[in-house]
């Protein structure tokens, strides 16, 4: 009984699938499904979704420019947020959730993996774009006219009270409850739209038809694990509770959100409530507005609250706010990225500050981030060096963080020494925070670009023997490593590679783990620093060498690692490397496969509920309830495959770049091939392959760059000017276009095929510039010409190979990996052969 795909899954027929696996619900499986890991999946498995239908028109984390020109050469990643993600009341952070909770979708024996139907989250209604568009957007009114002029008739009967749904949610969030009043009954069919969620509209609809006491009941069973707008169902109780009489049971319900810390979705609401309830005016009263104005900025801002507080300063100053009180303002602006006005606020009464305690490290916290993010890194520095130090012992997390912030801004100055000092002093006054040991590596590169290497294998000695298991760990080894090799301890490199390999799990630190295992090999080979061209003599260290060169292809196919161990096994056994396997990663894993105790999360359930009514805002903030471990290659696939088929695919692109960081590709057991397409996609590939038609260049290796430049956004622009799909800079790209015959203007460049065409002319000419170096080539187009010169002047005659690990800028370096990383992946999903680029004649030199 094939349904059309914009009809809501009827239960029955839903149970029929899982229970019985019927034909009809199951999937078309080709021959090559045996090296696309379906084959690799447990037998207990059920397909969910409808697999018949005939497939039709479908409805549909800021990085710091270096400062006065200084290359970002140290650890930089962002500081993240002290207090986490906080949203509106439809947006909250995400909480934990458990994962054996019954959601009753299975019956007796559970399969351990469900396999899901093509299509399986299109649109239950018949969506069409502008009001998927407005839907993702928040623009209710929007949605709500398309959604209430709707035609009847063209609702499949068995989504009209999901239609109802839909609309009674939209008019709720239009302020019009009143007038969702009349869908209240027809809401108890939606079998799509998640339970948790129909319970709170239900419950705000009986509110606004003055039945306070129904709501409350509606709302009893909702928990803090049921849904990530638990906070909003929380505040519709409390006002029910409070319209019902049961003003004491109101308050309550109240401060059990209160209780929770600063910030938290729901708090803002529920502050002013309290307040209002205890009377405006009250002592009370006052408290619980000075925490709003504290903490919620824009909140407070936005609501009576300014009014209600300068009602209050006229009583005199035991009503107005204190020097803490800002601390805790100037601190929640700095976390909105409102940095001018909270330096400017913590300045005000900066004199006033009596700590070190809580608040004044808050503040020196507030203030110095704030200076480094506008790039007044003299001030930063000067502001969290003594922040960092005045804390110990008061304020972990914020002190660890400003001397960390502090390094950065000296480093960013080239002050290399003091940036040392201030990240040695960070492991030594926090050796057990989890910058501890960002501190020893941070001090270590100091030193290194400082000319004191003793002092920097100092420092990463301590880090990798303190810190063995940290997220830096990779990097630490792998510097002992490089640094012993480069002091002609070629044992000393090997022993510490070793141990990175064995040590690091590859989820951990993906680079440095293959980095590691591509050069144990790579010095078991060539182990002499003062001659990298000469073969070890042992026959025995080089038949190690060769296999596990030829381990690396197979274990890391799609990394630089592996195409430079191929391009050295094309010189030394071209016949072994021939003979390995194809990784097959084109073939796709159809349908997509997700374990059964994932699928049932109630994330999951929420968010699929959600998605398929075009709420896909508040479908993704359900899954953001969701570990790393607990997103599994299934669930992120299916969602963010549907969102690239519409306005979002671009952050759709984004999250599945974040998930392979945390999963990389050759540790996925499932959805690999369909995934990986997913993640490195053939946008704009027209274009594309016209613009580097007439270039002797594969052209995988402009669609990787422009993959890790733009992440194909036509509209990027960068800090530093650079603009368009290829990241053009207005002064290069008018040099280019004028070597081609071409005007451009700056609006010009984000034009599609007119950017490609530059940026690939542009690589052209570095190939042709570095005599088909790719590597160097891609150097060049990131940190440009005069610095790759000044590389090669400082390591002349090196092999390429090293002259990458050479390259100063701690950016440029990573560049070059991930677009031969992309490059090589595009390779491996085209199903390219040979599986690598011959690449051998630029083994013993970068530059021909």
């Amino acid at each position: 009984m094939p349904l059309h795909r914009n009809q809501s899954f009827p239960t029955s027929l839903l149970a029929f699938c899982l229970l019985t696996a019927a034909p009809s619900c199951l999937p078309p499986v080709s021959s090559a499904s045996s090296r696309d890991g379906i084959s690799q999946l447990p037998d207990r498995s059920q397909v969910v979704g409808d697999l018949s239908a005939t497939p039709g028109t479908r409805h549909d984390p800021d990085p710091l420019p270096p400062g006065n020109g200084a290359p970002i050469v140290g650890g930089d990643h962002e500081i993240p947020s002290l207090d986490g993600h906080v949203g509106t009341l439809d947006s909250p952070g995400a909480s934990a959730l458990p994962q054996d909770q019954d959601t009753g979708l299975f019956e007796g024996d559970q399969p351990e993996t469900v396999m899901l139907a093509p299509h399986y989250l299109d649109p239950v209604l018949p969506l069409d774009d502008e009001t998927m568009k407005a839907l993702a957007n928040r623009d209710y009114a929007r949605a709500e006219r398309a959604i209430e002029a709707m035609d009847p008739t063209s609702i499949p009967s068995p989504a009209a009270a999901d239609h109802s749904f839909l609309l009674a949610w939209l008019r709720i969030r239009t302020g019009d409850s009143a007038g969702a009043v009349p869908l209240l009954e027809s809401l108890a069919g939606a079998e799509t739209a998640p339970a948790p969620y129909k319970a709170i509209t239900r419950a705000e609809l009986l509110l606004a038809d003055g039945r306070p006491v129904d709501a409350v009941q509606e709302l009893e069973s909702l928990t803090s694990d049921s849904t990530v707008i638990w906070p909003r169902a929380m505040m519709v109780r409390a006002r029910a509770l409070a319209d019902a009489g049961r003003t004491s049971e109101s308050r309550q319900v109240l401060q059990e959100l209160l209780e929770r810390p600063d910030p938290s979705a729901g708090n803002p609401e529920a502050l002013l409530e309290m307040a209002t309830l205890t009377g405006i005016g009250s002592d009370e009263s006052y408290d619980l507005l000075i925490r709003l104005w504290g903490h919620y900025p824009d909140h407070a801002d936005r609501s009576p609250v300014s009014g209600y507080l300068s009602s209050y300063a006229a009583r005199g100053s035991r009503y107005r706010p204190g020097w803490r009180d800002k601390a805790w303002r100037a601190d929640s602006l700095m976390n909105m990225g409102r940095y001018t006005e909270a330096i400017s606020l913590v300045q005000s009464f900066q004199q006033q500050i009596d700590g070190p305690d809580l608040d004044s490290c808050r503040a020196w916290y507030a203030l110095g981030r704030s200076q480094y993010r506008r790039n007044q890194l003299t001030a930063a520095a000067a502001t969290l060096t003594p922040a960092g130090r005045e804390c110990v012992g008061i304020d972990q997390d914020r002190g660890a963080k400003s001397l960390y912030l502090a390094g950065k801004a000296l480093e960013r100055k080239k002050q290399w020494g003091k940036a040392a000092l201030v990240y040695e002093s960070l492991a030594q006054l926090y050796p057990r925070h989890s910058m501890a040991d960002d501190g020893l590596l941070l001090a270590g590169i100091a030193w290194q670009e400082a000319g004191d290497l003793a002092r920097a294998i100092e420092d990463w000695t301590r880090q990798v023997q303190s810190y063995p298991t940290e997220d830096m760990a990779g990097e630490g080894f792998w510097r002992l490593a490089w640094g012993a090799y480069n002091s002609g301890d070629t044992q000393g490199a090997l022993d510490w590679s070793g141990r990175a390999m064995q040590e690091i799990p590859l989820a951990v630190d993906a680079t440095q783990v293959q980095a590691a295992a591509y050069w144990h090999a790579r010095w078991l080979l060539y182990p002499d620093w003062e001659h990298p061209q000469e073969l070890v003599g042992d026959p025995t260290s080089r038949l190690v060498g060769i296999r596990r060169l030829l381990k690396v292809c197979q274990e890391y196919p799609a990394s630089i690692y592996a195409m430079l161990a191929a391009a050295r096994l094309q010189e030394l056994d071209p016949a072994a490397l021939q003979a390995l396997p194809s990784p097959a990663w084109d073939q796709d894993s159809s349908p997509w496969a997700i374990p059964s105790a994932q699928f049932q999360m109630p994330a999951v359930r929420n968010a699929t509920g959600l998605a398929r009514l075009g709420l896909w805002t508040e479908a993704l903030a359900e899954l953001k309830a969701l570990s790393s471990t607990d997103m599994d290659s299934g669930i992120i696939g299916v969602f963010m495959e549907q969102m690239m088929e519409g306005e979002q695919r671009l952050q759709a692109l984004d999250r599945l770049r974040s998930f392979l960081d945390d999963h990389p590709a050759e540790e996925l057991e499932r959805n690999r091939g369909r995934l990986l397409k997913l993640a490195y996609p053939s946008w704009f590939q027209e274009e594309m392959l016209e613009a580097t038609r007439d270039h002797a260049f594969d052209y995988r290796i402009f669609q990787g760059l422009v993959r890790e430049e733009s992440s194909f956004n036509e509209k990027a622009q960068s800090h530093a000017g650079a603009r368009g799909l290829s990241h053009l800079m207005p002064a290069t790209a008018r040099t280019v276009a004028g070597w081609m015959g071409v005007s451009v203007s700056n609006s010009r460049l984000f034009d599609a095929l007119l950017n490609l065409s530059i940026g690939a002319r542009y690589f052209s000419y570095l190939l042709e510039r570095y005599k088909g170096n790719p590597f160097m080539a891609m150097a060049a187009y990131n940190a440009g010409e005069g610095n790759v010169g000044k590389w090669l002047s400082a390591h002349p005659g090196r092999p390429t190979d090293e002259f990458i690990e050479y390259i100063v800028f701690r950016e440029t370096r990573r560049y070059v990996k991930r677009v031969s990383n992309s490059w090589q992946t595009y390779r491996l999903i085209d199903g390219e052969e040979p599986t690598f680029p011959d690449l051998s004649r630029f083994n013993h030199k970068a530059m021909l």
